[in-house]
Protein backbone atom coordinates (compact mmCIF):
# COMPACT_ATOMS: atom_id res chain seq x y z
CA UNK A 1 0.00 0.00 0.00
CA UNK A 2 1.08 3.88 -1.04
CA UNK A 3 0.24 6.76 0.75
CA UNK A 4 -0.34 9.34 -2.47
CA UNK A 5 -0.56 13.26 -1.91
CA UNK A 6 -0.89 14.92 -5.16
CA UNK A 7 0.14 18.20 -3.77
CA UNK A 8 1.53 19.94 -1.01
CA UNK A 9 3.61 22.94 0.06
CA UNK A 10 6.14 23.15 3.27
CA UNK A 11 8.03 20.72 5.33
CA UNK A 12 5.69 17.46 5.13
CA UNK A 13 5.73 14.68 7.67
CA UNK A 14 3.67 11.66 7.92
CA UNK A 15 3.75 8.89 10.74
CA UNK A 16 1.28 5.63 11.12
CA UNK A 17 1.16 4.76 14.73
CA UNK A 18 3.79 6.85 16.00
CA UNK A 19 6.42 5.90 13.46
CA UNK A 20 8.00 8.04 10.94
CA UNK A 21 7.25 7.20 7.06
CA UNK A 22 9.74 8.15 4.79
CA UNK A 23 9.01 8.80 1.74
CA UNK A 24 9.79 6.32 -1.49
CA UNK A 25 12.37 9.20 -3.03
CA UNK A 26 13.77 12.24 -0.59
CA UNK A 27 12.58 15.61 -1.55
CA UNK A 28 15.53 17.62 -2.95
CA UNK A 29 13.94 21.03 -2.93
CA UNK A 30 10.80 22.91 -3.48
CA UNK A 31 9.37 22.85 0.51
CA UNK A 32 7.70 25.92 0.24
CA UNK A 33 7.13 26.13 -3.77
CA UNK A 34 4.88 23.02 -3.72
CA UNK A 35 5.41 19.26 -4.67
CA UNK A 36 3.87 15.51 -4.73
CA UNK A 37 4.16 13.04 -2.41
CA UNK A 38 4.35 9.31 -1.97
CA UNK A 39 4.87 7.33 0.99
CA UNK A 40 5.39 3.51 1.18
CA UNK A 41 3.28 1.81 3.76
CA UNK A 42 4.91 -0.69 6.05
CA UNK A 43 4.42 -4.41 4.65
CA UNK A 44 0.98 -5.90 7.02
CA UNK A 45 0.45 -2.62 7.88
CA UNK A 46 -3.75 -2.68 9.26
CA UNK A 47 -5.79 0.59 10.47
CA UNK A 48 -4.18 2.45 13.14
CA UNK A 49 -3.46 6.23 13.44
CA UNK A 50 -2.06 7.59 10.02
CA UNK A 51 -0.67 11.71 10.98
CA UNK A 52 0.10 14.48 8.50
CA UNK A 53 1.94 17.26 10.03
CA UNK A 54 2.97 20.99 7.91
CA UNK A 55 5.46 22.98 9.12
CA UNK A 56 6.75 26.31 8.15
CA UNK A 57 10.20 28.05 9.78
CA UNK A 58 9.45 31.52 9.29
CA UNK A 59 8.15 33.12 5.77
CA UNK A 60 5.20 34.24 3.86
CA UNK A 61 4.17 31.30 1.99
CA UNK A 62 0.83 29.45 3.12
CA UNK A 63 0.63 25.90 3.82
CA UNK A 64 -1.30 23.51 1.36
CA UNK A 65 -1.95 19.99 1.40
CA UNK A 66 -4.44 18.36 -1.16
CA UNK A 67 -6.78 15.17 -0.49
CA UNK A 68 -4.92 12.36 0.87
CA UNK A 69 -5.43 9.09 -0.99
CA UNK A 70 -4.80 5.13 0.55
CA UNK A 71 -4.39 2.95 -2.39
CA UNK A 72 -2.02 0.14 -3.60
CA UNK A 73 1.11 0.72 -5.83
CA UNK A 74 -1.02 -0.84 -8.93
CA UNK A 75 -3.77 1.82 -8.64
CA UNK A 76 -1.43 4.84 -8.35
CA UNK A 77 0.96 3.83 -11.42
CA UNK A 78 -0.72 6.01 -13.96
CA UNK A 79 -0.20 9.03 -11.63
CA UNK A 80 3.36 8.40 -10.71
CA UNK A 81 4.26 10.75 -13.25
CA UNK A 82 3.27 13.41 -10.80
CA UNK A 83 5.32 12.43 -8.26
CA UNK A 84 8.22 12.28 -11.14
CA UNK A 85 7.77 15.71 -11.77
CA UNK A 86 6.90 16.82 -8.16
CA UNK A 87 9.38 15.96 -6.28
CA UNK A 88 12.13 13.17 -7.72
CA UNK A 89 14.39 12.45 -11.18
CA UNK A 90 13.79 15.94 -12.58
CA UNK A 91 14.51 18.09 -10.19
CA UNK A 92 17.69 16.34 -9.03
CA UNK A 93 18.93 16.57 -12.77
CA UNK A 94 17.85 20.67 -12.83
CA UNK A 95 19.91 20.82 -9.71
CA UNK A 96 23.15 19.07 -11.40
CA UNK A 97 22.61 21.19 -15.01
CA UNK A 98 22.59 24.23 -12.84
CA UNK A 99 25.32 23.28 -11.00
CA UNK A 100 27.62 22.28 -14.06
CA UNK A 101 26.07 25.80 -15.88
CA UNK A 102 27.46 28.11 -12.70
CA UNK A 103 31.04 26.18 -12.98
CA UNK A 104 31.15 26.55 -16.68
CA UNK A 105 30.19 30.10 -16.82
CA UNK A 106 32.76 30.87 -13.80
CA UNK A 107 35.38 29.11 -15.65
CA UNK A 108 34.43 30.51 -18.91
CA UNK A 109 34.12 34.41 -17.06
CA UNK A 110 37.60 33.81 -15.65
CA UNK A 111 39.19 33.71 -19.08
CA UNK A 112 37.07 36.25 -20.37
CA UNK A 113 36.84 39.54 -17.47
CA UNK A 114 36.48 41.77 -20.22
CA UNK A 115 32.98 40.37 -21.64
CA UNK A 116 30.24 41.68 -18.97
CA UNK A 117 27.59 38.98 -20.16
CA UNK A 118 29.73 36.44 -18.49
CA UNK A 119 30.16 38.53 -15.38
CA UNK A 120 26.12 39.38 -14.75
CA UNK A 121 25.53 35.17 -16.02
CA UNK A 122 27.73 34.49 -13.02
CA UNK A 123 25.77 36.41 -10.96
CA UNK A 124 22.48 35.68 -12.16
CA UNK A 125 23.39 31.79 -11.42
CA UNK A 126 25.10 31.31 -8.56
CA UNK A 127 22.80 33.79 -7.04
CA UNK A 128 20.04 31.77 -8.16
CA UNK A 129 21.48 28.59 -6.89
CA UNK A 130 22.12 29.62 -3.45
CA UNK A 131 18.55 30.34 -3.40
CA UNK A 132 17.72 26.54 -4.56
CA UNK A 133 20.14 25.23 -2.23
CA UNK A 134 19.16 27.27 1.15
CA UNK A 135 16.70 25.60 3.22
CA UNK A 136 16.77 22.36 1.16
CA UNK A 137 17.86 18.75 2.20
CA UNK A 138 21.40 19.55 0.23
CA UNK A 139 22.02 22.39 2.71
CA UNK A 140 24.36 21.58 5.61
CA UNK A 141 23.26 22.78 9.39
CA UNK A 142 25.43 24.86 9.79
CA UNK A 143 24.01 27.01 7.33
CA UNK A 144 20.82 27.05 8.64
CA UNK A 145 21.12 31.47 9.32
CA UNK A 146 21.11 31.56 5.42
CA UNK A 147 17.37 30.57 5.27
CA UNK A 148 16.84 34.46 6.68
CA UNK A 149 19.25 36.33 4.75
CA UNK A 150 19.37 34.16 1.04
CA UNK A 151 15.49 35.16 0.50
CA UNK A 152 16.32 38.88 0.50
CA UNK A 153 19.05 38.45 -1.57
CA UNK A 154 16.66 37.75 -4.12
CA UNK A 155 16.28 40.89 -5.00
CA UNK A 156 19.75 41.17 -6.52
CA UNK A 157 18.93 38.47 -8.81
CA UNK A 158 16.18 41.11 -10.50
CA UNK A 159 18.71 43.63 -11.11
CA UNK A 160 21.30 41.16 -12.15
CA UNK A 161 18.59 40.16 -15.08
CA UNK A 162 18.52 43.95 -15.88
CA UNK A 163 22.44 44.00 -15.89
CA UNK A 164 22.74 40.89 -18.22
CA UNK A 165 19.86 41.93 -20.41
CA UNK A 166 21.79 45.43 -21.19
CA UNK A 167 25.44 43.87 -21.72
CA UNK A 168 23.98 41.51 -24.24
CA UNK A 169 22.56 44.32 -26.16
CA UNK A 170 25.96 46.18 -25.76
CA UNK A 171 24.35 48.97 -23.73
CA UNK A 172 25.96 50.98 -21.37
CA UNK A 173 25.06 49.71 -17.80
CA UNK A 174 24.77 52.75 -15.33
CA UNK A 175 26.66 52.85 -12.50
CA UNK A 176 23.48 52.61 -9.78
CA UNK A 177 23.18 48.83 -11.38
CA UNK A 178 26.40 47.78 -10.44
CA UNK A 179 26.25 49.51 -6.86
CA UNK A 180 22.86 48.31 -6.50
CA UNK A 181 23.14 44.35 -6.49
CA UNK A 182 25.48 44.64 -3.43
CA UNK A 183 23.58 47.55 -1.67
CA UNK A 184 20.00 46.54 -2.03
CA UNK A 185 20.11 43.27 -0.18
CA UNK A 186 22.73 44.88 2.37
CA UNK A 187 19.47 47.21 2.72
CA UNK A 188 17.02 44.73 3.20
CA UNK A 189 18.93 42.65 5.72
CA UNK A 190 20.59 45.42 7.62
CA UNK A 191 16.44 47.35 7.89
CA UNK A 192 15.22 43.55 9.59
CA UNK A 193 17.82 43.36 11.88
CA UNK A 194 16.67 46.34 12.70
CA UNK A 195 13.14 45.19 12.88
CA UNK A 196 11.94 45.72 10.19
CA UNK A 197 9.05 42.84 9.84
CA UNK A 198 10.56 39.84 8.09
CA UNK A 199 7.61 39.56 5.71
CA UNK A 200 7.77 42.86 4.35
CA UNK A 201 11.51 42.56 3.53
CA UNK A 202 10.91 39.08 1.90
CA UNK A 203 7.93 40.66 -0.15
CA UNK A 204 9.82 43.81 -1.42
CA UNK A 205 12.93 41.36 -2.16
CA UNK A 206 10.55 39.52 -4.14
CA UNK A 207 9.06 42.38 -6.01
CA UNK A 208 12.05 43.86 -7.21
CA UNK A 209 13.32 40.02 -8.38
CA UNK A 210 9.85 40.22 -10.55
CA UNK A 211 10.31 43.71 -11.75
CA UNK A 212 13.52 42.81 -12.72
CA UNK A 213 12.78 39.36 -14.41
CA UNK A 214 10.10 41.80 -16.44
CA UNK A 215 12.06 44.65 -17.16
CA UNK A 216 14.88 42.36 -18.95
CA UNK A 217 12.37 39.92 -20.74
CA UNK A 218 11.03 43.35 -21.96
CA UNK A 219 14.67 44.56 -22.99
CA UNK A 220 15.80 41.80 -24.73
CA UNK A 221 12.73 41.91 -26.77
CA UNK A 222 14.82 44.08 -28.88
CA UNK A 223 14.51 47.53 -27.49
CA UNK A 224 12.87 48.70 -30.68
CA UNK A 225 15.46 46.65 -32.74
CA UNK A 226 14.10 44.47 -35.62
CA UNK A 227 14.77 41.47 -36.05
CA UNK A 228 15.47 40.14 -32.52
CA UNK A 229 18.14 37.16 -32.40
CA UNK A 230 16.95 34.51 -31.34
CA UNK A 231 19.15 33.66 -28.36
CA UNK A 232 17.88 36.68 -27.21
CA UNK A 233 13.73 35.69 -27.71
CA UNK A 234 14.82 32.34 -25.96
CA UNK A 235 16.37 34.12 -23.01
CA UNK A 236 13.63 36.67 -22.77
CA UNK A 237 10.92 34.07 -22.62
CA UNK A 238 11.73 32.68 -19.19
CA UNK A 239 12.26 36.16 -18.01
CA UNK A 240 8.67 37.20 -18.61
CA UNK A 241 7.59 33.98 -17.27
CA UNK A 242 9.33 34.49 -14.32
CA UNK A 243 8.20 37.60 -13.86
CA UNK A 244 4.53 36.96 -14.73
CA UNK A 245 4.79 33.43 -12.70
CA UNK A 246 5.55 35.75 -9.56
CA UNK A 247 2.55 38.17 -9.75
CA UNK A 248 0.32 35.20 -9.88
CA UNK A 249 2.53 33.70 -7.14
CA UNK A 250 2.03 36.78 -4.92
CA UNK A 251 -1.35 36.35 -5.63
CA UNK A 252 -2.05 33.34 -4.16
CA UNK A 253 -0.15 34.54 -1.07
CA UNK A 254 -2.85 36.66 -0.49
CA UNK A 255 -5.33 34.22 -1.35
CA UNK A 256 -6.34 35.49 -4.63
CA UNK A 257 -5.88 32.46 -6.51
CA UNK A 258 -6.11 29.00 -5.04
CA UNK A 259 -3.33 26.36 -6.75
CA UNK A 260 -1.22 24.11 -4.90
CA UNK A 261 1.89 25.42 -6.55
CA UNK A 262 4.40 27.87 -6.52
CA UNK A 263 5.34 28.49 -10.10
CA UNK A 264 8.06 30.96 -9.68
CA UNK A 265 10.82 28.30 -9.39
CA UNK A 266 9.41 26.28 -11.55
CA UNK A 267 10.61 27.98 -14.70
CA UNK A 268 14.71 27.97 -13.22
CA UNK A 269 14.91 25.21 -15.42
CA UNK A 270 14.36 27.23 -18.49
CA UNK A 271 16.19 29.75 -17.90
CA UNK A 272 19.11 27.49 -17.42
CA UNK A 273 18.06 25.72 -20.93
CA UNK A 274 18.08 29.67 -22.13
CA UNK A 275 21.18 30.26 -20.48
CA UNK A 276 23.38 27.17 -22.19
CA UNK A 277 21.65 28.20 -25.63
CA UNK A 278 23.25 31.47 -25.17
CA UNK A 279 26.54 30.14 -24.20
CA UNK A 280 26.42 27.93 -27.43
CA UNK A 281 25.55 30.64 -29.10
CA UNK A 282 28.35 32.75 -28.15
CA UNK A 283 30.64 29.76 -28.64
CA UNK A 284 29.11 29.17 -32.38
CA UNK A 285 29.56 32.93 -32.83
CA UNK A 286 33.13 32.82 -31.81
CA UNK A 287 34.42 29.59 -33.68
CA UNK A 288 32.83 31.00 -36.55
CA UNK A 289 34.34 34.36 -36.17
CA UNK A 290 37.81 32.30 -35.41
CA UNK A 291 36.92 30.31 -38.95
CA UNK A 292 36.87 33.54 -41.09
CA UNK A 293 39.85 34.79 -39.25
CA UNK A 294 41.62 31.83 -40.08
CA UNK A 295 40.56 32.17 -43.76
CA UNK A 296 41.09 35.71 -44.36
CA UNK A 297 44.61 35.12 -42.29
CA UNK A 298 45.15 32.09 -44.76
CA UNK A 299 44.67 34.20 -47.51
CA UNK A 300 46.71 37.09 -46.51
CA UNK A 301 49.73 35.01 -46.04
CA UNK A 302 49.27 33.01 -49.30
CA UNK A 303 49.12 37.29 -50.53
CA UNK A 304 52.46 38.07 -48.84
CA UNK A 305 53.95 34.69 -49.71
CA UNK A 306 53.37 35.22 -53.51
CA UNK A 307 54.69 39.00 -53.10
CA UNK A 308 57.54 37.67 -51.24
CA UNK A 309 58.08 34.96 -54.07
CA UNK A 310 57.83 37.55 -56.37
CA UNK A 311 59.66 39.98 -54.91
CA UNK A 312 62.53 37.45 -54.20
CA UNK A 313 62.81 36.26 -58.12
CA UNK A 314 62.74 39.86 -59.07
CA UNK A 315 65.34 40.73 -56.15
CA UNK A 316 67.53 37.44 -57.62
CA UNK A 317 67.17 38.84 -61.04
CA UNK A 318 68.32 42.46 -59.81
CA UNK A 319 71.52 40.15 -58.09
CA UNK A 320 72.09 37.84 -61.00
CA UNK A 321 71.93 41.13 -63.03
CA UNK A 322 74.50 43.09 -60.94
CA UNK A 323 76.71 39.78 -60.70
CA UNK A 324 76.70 39.88 -64.41
CA UNK A 325 77.59 43.53 -64.88
CA UNK A 326 80.39 43.91 -62.11
CA UNK A 327 81.60 40.28 -63.86
CA UNK A 328 81.43 42.34 -67.09
CA UNK A 329 83.27 45.65 -65.49
CA UNK A 330 86.04 42.97 -63.95
CA UNK A 331 86.52 41.44 -67.32
CA UNK A 332 86.79 44.60 -69.24
CA UNK A 333 89.43 46.02 -66.50
CA UNK A 334 91.69 43.09 -66.97
CA UNK A 335 91.03 42.76 -70.65
CA UNK A 336 91.95 46.58 -70.54
CA UNK A 337 95.02 45.37 -67.87
CA UNK A 338 96.24 42.99 -69.67
CA UNK A 339 95.61 42.38 -73.22
CA UNK A 340 95.27 46.26 -73.80
CA UNK A 341 98.71 46.60 -72.18
CA UNK A 342 100.25 43.58 -74.80
CA UNK A 343 98.92 45.62 -77.71
CA UNK A 344 99.98 48.85 -76.71
CA UNK A 345 103.78 47.39 -76.55
CA UNK A 346 103.16 46.26 -79.94
CA UNK A 347 102.74 49.10 -81.44
CA UNK A 348 105.31 50.76 -79.06
CA UNK A 349 107.09 48.62 -80.94
CA UNK A 350 106.32 48.17 -84.72
CA UNK A 351 106.63 52.15 -84.62
CA UNK A 352 110.40 51.80 -83.70
CA UNK A 353 112.73 52.25 -86.83
CA UNK A 354 115.01 49.45 -85.44
CA UNK A 355 113.09 46.57 -83.63
CA UNK A 356 114.01 42.95 -83.42
CA UNK A 357 111.25 41.02 -84.94
CA UNK A 358 111.52 38.51 -82.11
CA UNK A 359 110.10 41.06 -79.45
CA UNK A 360 107.27 42.20 -81.54
CA UNK A 361 106.48 38.33 -81.84
CA UNK A 362 107.31 37.77 -77.94
CA UNK A 363 104.15 40.58 -77.61
CA UNK A 364 101.76 39.38 -79.53
CA UNK A 365 102.22 35.75 -78.38
CA UNK A 366 101.51 37.38 -74.58
CA UNK A 367 98.84 39.35 -75.74
CA UNK A 368 97.28 36.15 -77.46
CA UNK A 369 97.81 34.44 -74.52
CA UNK A 370 96.67 36.78 -72.24
CA UNK A 371 93.44 36.81 -74.47
CA UNK A 372 93.01 33.09 -74.25
CA UNK A 373 92.83 32.98 -70.42
CA UNK A 374 90.05 35.57 -70.39
CA UNK A 375 88.07 33.41 -72.80
CA UNK A 376 88.65 30.22 -71.28
CA UNK A 377 87.44 31.64 -68.40
CA UNK A 378 84.08 33.15 -69.94
CA UNK A 379 82.43 29.85 -69.51
CA UNK A 380 82.99 28.52 -65.74
CA UNK A 381 80.84 27.86 -63.39
CA UNK A 382 81.14 27.51 -59.46
CA UNK A 383 83.48 24.67 -58.64
CA UNK A 384 84.85 24.58 -61.92
CA UNK A 385 88.50 25.44 -61.10
CA UNK A 386 90.19 21.91 -61.79
CA UNK A 387 88.56 22.72 -65.36
CA UNK A 388 90.42 26.10 -65.75
CA UNK A 389 93.54 24.62 -64.11
CA UNK A 390 93.16 21.55 -67.07
CA UNK A 391 92.83 24.35 -69.79
CA UNK A 392 95.96 26.15 -68.75
CA UNK A 393 97.79 23.16 -68.82
CA UNK A 394 96.89 22.29 -72.69
CA UNK A 395 97.99 25.67 -73.32
CA UNK A 396 100.85 25.57 -71.05
CA UNK A 397 102.28 21.96 -71.60
CA UNK A 398 103.26 23.13 -75.63
CA UNK A 399 104.55 26.49 -74.38
CA UNK A 400 107.39 24.60 -71.96
CA UNK A 401 108.51 21.41 -74.26
CA UNK A 402 109.58 24.41 -77.03
CA UNK A 403 111.58 25.87 -74.45
CA UNK A 404 113.22 22.51 -73.21
CA UNK A 405 111.22 22.84 -69.66
CA UNK A 406 110.02 19.90 -68.31
CA UNK A 407 106.77 20.30 -66.77
CA UNK A 408 105.12 18.25 -64.02
CA UNK A 409 101.27 18.60 -62.91
CA UNK A 410 99.23 17.15 -60.07
CA UNK A 411 96.02 18.04 -59.26
CA UNK A 412 94.44 14.85 -57.67
CA UNK A 413 94.83 16.33 -54.08
CA UNK A 414 93.17 20.10 -54.30
CA UNK A 415 89.80 19.94 -52.66
CA UNK A 416 86.66 22.17 -54.02
CA UNK A 417 86.69 25.62 -53.99
CA UNK A 418 83.51 27.35 -53.96
CA UNK A 419 82.69 30.84 -55.39
CA UNK A 420 84.84 29.99 -58.58
CA UNK A 421 83.66 33.41 -60.77
CA UNK A 422 84.73 33.71 -64.60
CA UNK A 423 87.12 36.63 -63.09
CA UNK A 424 88.17 34.51 -60.03
CA UNK A 425 89.43 31.85 -62.33
CA UNK A 426 91.04 34.07 -64.55
CA UNK A 427 92.94 36.02 -61.50
CA UNK A 428 93.84 32.51 -60.14
CA UNK A 429 95.42 31.49 -63.64
CA UNK A 430 96.94 35.30 -63.58
CA UNK A 431 98.62 34.28 -60.96
CA UNK A 432 99.63 30.77 -61.93
CA UNK A 433 101.37 32.74 -65.33
CA UNK A 434 102.90 35.29 -63.44
CA UNK A 435 104.75 32.66 -61.67
CA UNK A 436 105.53 30.57 -64.62
CA UNK A 437 106.88 33.30 -66.18
CA UNK A 438 109.04 34.46 -63.36
CA UNK A 439 110.49 30.72 -62.76
CA UNK A 440 111.66 31.08 -66.70
CA UNK A 441 113.04 34.22 -66.36
CA UNK A 442 114.84 34.35 -63.02
CA UNK A 443 115.37 30.78 -62.69
CA UNK A 444 116.16 29.89 -65.71
CA UNK A 445 113.99 26.25 -64.94
CA UNK A 446 114.61 23.10 -66.47
CA UNK A 447 112.21 21.83 -64.79
CA UNK A 448 108.81 23.60 -63.10
CA UNK A 449 106.01 21.73 -60.71
CA UNK A 450 102.98 22.75 -60.20
CA UNK A 451 100.80 20.61 -57.84
CA UNK A 452 97.55 20.92 -55.75
CA UNK A 453 97.21 19.82 -52.23
CA UNK A 454 94.48 20.77 -49.60
CA UNK A 455 95.65 22.69 -46.84
CA UNK A 456 94.17 23.74 -43.18
CA UNK A 457 89.97 24.29 -42.79
CA UNK A 458 89.87 22.77 -46.32
CA UNK A 459 91.93 25.35 -47.93
CA UNK A 460 93.36 25.12 -51.49
CA UNK A 461 97.06 25.11 -52.08
CA UNK A 462 98.59 25.56 -55.31
CA UNK A 463 102.84 25.62 -55.35
CA UNK A 464 104.70 26.20 -58.52
CA UNK A 465 107.86 24.76 -58.18
CA UNK A 466 111.19 25.35 -60.43
CA UNK A 467 114.90 24.21 -59.97
CA UNK A 468 117.85 26.36 -61.18
CA UNK A 469 120.35 25.69 -64.79
CA UNK A 470 122.14 28.17 -63.44
CA UNK A 471 123.11 28.26 -60.06
CA UNK A 472 126.41 29.80 -60.28
CA UNK A 473 123.94 32.61 -60.36
CA UNK A 474 123.27 32.61 -56.91
CA UNK A 475 119.77 32.94 -55.21
CA UNK A 476 116.99 34.54 -57.46
CA UNK A 477 115.95 38.15 -57.39
CA UNK A 478 112.41 39.48 -56.20
CA UNK A 479 112.86 43.06 -57.39
CA UNK A 480 110.22 44.04 -59.28
CA UNK A 481 106.25 44.85 -58.97
CA UNK A 482 105.44 41.27 -60.66
CA UNK A 483 105.10 39.48 -56.22
CA UNK A 484 103.07 42.74 -55.08
CA UNK A 485 100.62 42.82 -57.98
CA UNK A 486 100.18 38.48 -57.57
CA UNK A 487 99.69 39.23 -53.89
CA UNK A 488 97.56 42.07 -54.59
CA UNK A 489 95.27 39.61 -55.87
CA UNK A 490 95.49 36.55 -54.04
CA UNK A 491 94.01 38.81 -51.20
CA UNK A 492 91.39 40.07 -53.03
CA UNK A 493 90.20 36.06 -53.25
CA UNK A 494 90.75 35.84 -49.48
CA UNK A 495 94.38 33.92 -50.07
CA UNK A 496 97.63 34.29 -49.47
CA UNK A 497 101.04 33.87 -51.58
CA UNK A 498 104.44 32.97 -50.13
CA UNK A 499 107.76 32.99 -51.89
CA UNK A 500 110.46 30.52 -51.19
CA UNK A 501 114.20 31.77 -52.81
CA UNK A 502 116.74 29.02 -52.76
CA UNK A 503 120.67 28.34 -53.76
CA UNK A 504 119.13 25.27 -56.16
CA UNK A 505 115.01 25.61 -56.07
CA UNK A 506 112.67 28.35 -56.10
CA UNK A 507 108.72 27.99 -54.96
CA UNK A 508 106.11 30.21 -54.77
CA UNK A 509 102.60 29.20 -52.69
CA UNK A 510 99.24 30.04 -53.16
CA UNK A 511 96.83 29.39 -50.77
CA UNK A 512 93.18 29.99 -51.54
CA UNK A 513 89.96 29.43 -48.76
CA UNK A 514 87.45 26.46 -49.21
CA UNK A 515 85.06 29.51 -51.05
CA UNK A 516 86.32 32.28 -52.35
CA UNK A 517 86.01 35.60 -50.90
CA UNK A 518 86.21 38.02 -53.44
Amino acid sequence: MVLLLPSTRLLLGASLDGHPLEREAPQITGAKAGSTALFRLPSGAHGGRLELTLRRSGGIVPGHLSPVYLATETNVAPMRWLWVMGDGVTRMVALCIHLLTVFAIAVVWTARRRDPVFGWLFLLGAGSLLNVLSGSSLEPAWLGWSQKVVPLMVSALGLAVVGLALAILEVRRPRWLRYGVVILPLILILGTVAGLPAPLGRLTAFFFAMGGNLAGGVLLLGLGRRPTPWDQLLLAAPFLLTGCFALRDIAGLFGLVADPFMMTSHVRTLIIVAILALLMRRLAASLNELDVANETQRQRLLEQEAELTRLHAEAQERTAQFTLDEERRRLMRDLHDGVSGHLVSIIALSERREVHPGDIEAAARAALEDLRLVIDSLDLEDGDLRLALAGFRERLTPQLRRLGVGLVWSMEALPEVGGVAPTYALTILRILQEAITNALKHGPAGRIEVRGTRGLDDAAVLTVTNDRRDKARGPASVAGRGLDNMRRRARQLGGDIVLRLGETESSLTLTLPAVLAG
